[in-house]
C-alpha cells in the first residue's frame, strides 16, 4: 500500500506554464498544496483556480505576500505544517515537468516502501525544442522526502533546504537521500518570468553549459511541452 502523497509549490508568474505543470501531477497526488505570490500579475491565478474547480478535493490554493523573498522559507514551512506526518512530499517547484511514465515510475518506487528519508532526482534543464542542457547530468535534487518527526526547512529561501533534525537530506552526505535514475523536466530557461531576473537574485542567474540533443524517446513529452510554449 502506498502512503499518501502531497505536492508543495510555491508561484509567482507561471504561465504560460501553470496549467502544463499540474495537469500529470493532480491524479496523482492526494493533495496539491500550492501558494501564489500576491505580486503575481499574469494569469497563474485564473489558471489554478480552472484546475481547482475540477479537483475541488485535491487543489488547496493559499496566497502569501512576504516583504523579502527570504520569508518563503516560512512559507514552505507552513505548507509542511499542513500536511500529514508519514506523508511522501513532491518538492514541484513552478517549473519542474514530470511526465505520467515518470509518476508511474515514482509510484512503483514508493509502493516498495523503502526505508530511506527522500529521493534525489536529476533534470534535464530544457533549454529549447531540441537541446538540453548536458552540463547538468550531476545536479541531483531532493525532490521525494518523507514528512517525519523532526523534518523541517532551514535557510533563507531561495537557499532553504530540508532538514530531519540536524541532518540535511542531500545525497551527497546522506545515505538515507539515494539518487534515483527518473528524470524529470526542469523549464527555467523557457519560463516567461524568473525570480533569477529580478534585480536582488543576480547571483542565482544560471548560465548555459555543455549543450546536447535530447534522447529520441522524450520527442513525444517535449511537443507537449512546447505546445505551451512560443518558442
Amino acid at each position: 500500500m502506498i502512503p499518501p502523497i502531497y505536492s508543495h509549490t510555491l508561484i509567482r508568474n507561471g504561465e504560460p506554464l501553470t496549467k502544463l505543470i499540474f495537469k500529470n501531477i493532480l491524479p496523482f497526488v492526494d493533495k496539491c498544496l500550492v501558494t501564489i505570490s500576491e505580486r503575481s500579475d499574469d494569469d497563474t491565478l485564473a489558471s489554478l483556480q480552472d484546475l481547482q474547480s475540477v479537483y475541488r478535493d485535491k487543489m488547496v490554493i493559499d496566497t502569501e505576500n512576504t516583504q523579502i523573498p527570504a520569508q518563503l522559507t516560512q512559507v514552505r514551512q507552513k505548507m509542511l505544517d499542513a500536511t500529514p506526518k508519514d506523508t511522501w512530499v513532491l518538492f514541484l517547484d513552478d517549473d519542474d515537468y514530470w511526465s505520467v511514465e515518470q509518476l508511474k515510475e515514482m509510484k512503483n518506487l514508493l509502493k516498495r516502501n523503502e526505508d530511506v528519508d527522500g529521493y534525489s532526482l536529476n533534470p534535464y534543464q530544457v533549454i529549447d525544442k531540441t537541446r538540453y542542457d548536458h552540463s547538468w547530468r550531476n545536479k541531483y535534487f531532493l525532490k521525494w522526502f518523507k514528512n517525519q518527526d523532526g523534518i523541517h526547512y532551514k535557510g533563507a529561501w531561495p537557499r532553504d533546504l530540508v532538514y530531519k533534525g540536524d541532518e540535511l537530506l542531500y545525497w551527497r552526505k546522506n545515505p538515507r537521500v539515494p539518487r534515483l535514475l527518473t528524470r524529470y523536466f526542469h523549464l527555467s530557461y523557457i519560463k516567461r518570468w524568473s525570480f533569477r531576473r529580478e534585480p536582488w537574485a543576480k547571483e542565482y542567474a544560471m548560465a548555459v553549459g555543455r549543450i546536447a540533443p535530447y534522447p529520441k524517446e522524450l520527442q513525444k513529452e517535449l511537443t507537449k511541452i512546447f505546445k505551451y510554449v512560443k518558442q
